[in-house]
């Protein structure tokens, strides 16, 4: 596949590089169309709610559903920095930092060190009257690769999305969406350079009686149907049909919910399906799980292999803590063990990170000072 390697070695769920070319569908290594459900490269379909994290969703960049489809579920964060422990011998090291303004992204940074070269990515986003405005994806290293999206609007609702290369300026592709008289997101047609007028593919969304998402159904047969859990209100699985034949609950997504609304997303599992030529085959399952912080913010995340094997563990870092502690919950909870950096349980050191993990689900990050 186009650039596999790459896709290894920037495994970050944030920034894969598989948003560069297309979120809807690449090419293989003859440049022609290579249709993936949910066809993404990196794996992050378009079409399942980002439920994990809040940065995107916050900047309403179109590169999720979920930037224009309210599921409900808003996730604390807004990390400062990252580090990623990677278990891949290629890659060494990942760090970066992020900047926002009032909770809206504005800028992240990510740099990999790996065995054959570095490699830098820079994300950055302009905005008009608190709209997204301008998006610009650009990597450094192995070649240079990048993206540029423009937004129009009309009314204050998106009306179109310009991509271009963002070394070149050359086109890739334009989407045009359409809304009902509710403001609701009905339509998404999409548009090549070399076919301006005519859409080689629509989207439709269709919503039931409470205004939830039913199901998106795409002209190449495809067929995504959301199942939602009664007492949460949450989207808690996706299933997919080609053709109006069932393939896969492609997407399942874990809550802890109490009480008292303080509401985490503990693991989702999603799978990847090759659509084209021929009868869909299973191409890649993923899965991640979370932990949390006293403040409710996402403290780590880890991603699994096919096999169920460990295969990344993201460390989120943040500047600041909120005015208030959310203390409702702290009460009830108990220790369940103590680990340092490496997952090890220990009983701590003198100026040892420390993470005190507990059976909600939170993680408090603790150093033993002198």
């Amino acid at each position: 596949m186009k650039k596999k390697l790459l896709l290894i070695l920037l495994c970050l769920p944030m920034i894969g590089f598989g948003q560069f070319n297309s979120i809807d569908q690449f090419t293989d290594d003859n440049g022609n169309p290579s249709l993936f459900c949910p066809a993404n490269e990196n794996h992050q379909p378009y079409y399942y709610p980002y439920q994990d994290l809040g940065l995107y969703t916050h900047s309403q960049l179109d590169l999720l559903i979920s930037d224009y489809v309210d599921f409900g579920y808003r996730p604390v964060f807004t990390p400062d920095s990252f580090y990623v422990d990677v278990l891949d011998p290629l890659e060494i090291s990942t760090s970066g930092s992020i900047n926002y303004t009032n909770d809206t992204l504005n800028s992240l940074t990510t740099n990999i060190t790996t065995v054959f070269w570095p490699v830098n990515v820079q994300l950055a986003c302009t905005y008009q009257n608190n709209k997204i405005d301008s998006y610009n994806m650009s990597m450094i290293g192995y070649g240079n690769d990048g993206i540029t999206d423009d937004y129009t609007y009309n009314s204050g609702q998106l009306v179109t999305k310009k991509r271009t290369d963002f070394f070149s300026s050359n086109l890739i592709w334009t989407k045009d969406f359409s809304y009902d008289s509710s403001n609701k997101l009905i339509e998404i047609n999409y548009f090549t350079p070399s076919s301006s007028t005519t859409s080689y593919r629509t989207d439709i969304l269709t919503y039931s009686g409470n205004g939830n998402l039913d199901n998106v159904s795409i002209s190449d047969g495809r067929k995504y149907e959301y199942n939602y859990n009664i007492s949460s209100g949450y989207c808690e699985s996706i299933l997919l049909s080609i053709d109006n034949i069932f393939i896969d609950t492609v997407c399942e997504y874990t809550f802890y919910v109490t009480a008292n609304s303080n509401d985490r997303l503990q693991e989702y599992h999603l799978k990847s399906y090759e659509c084209s030529g021929g009868t869909p085959s299973l191409e890649l399952e993923e899965r991640y799980s979370y932990t949390y912080d006293s403040f409710d913010r996402i403290l780590t995340e880890q991603s699994y292999e096919d096999d169920g094997s460990l295969a990344h563990t993201w460390y989120y870092y943040y500047n600041s803590n909120p005015s208030s502690i959310i203390e409702n919950y702290k009460s009830n909870k108990e220790l369940l063990k103590i680990t340092d950096l490496l997952g090890r349980e220990t009983k701590g050191t003198k100026n040892e990170v420390l993470f005190y993990i507990y059976d909600d689900g939170t993680v408090e990050k603790r150093i033993l000072a002198e």
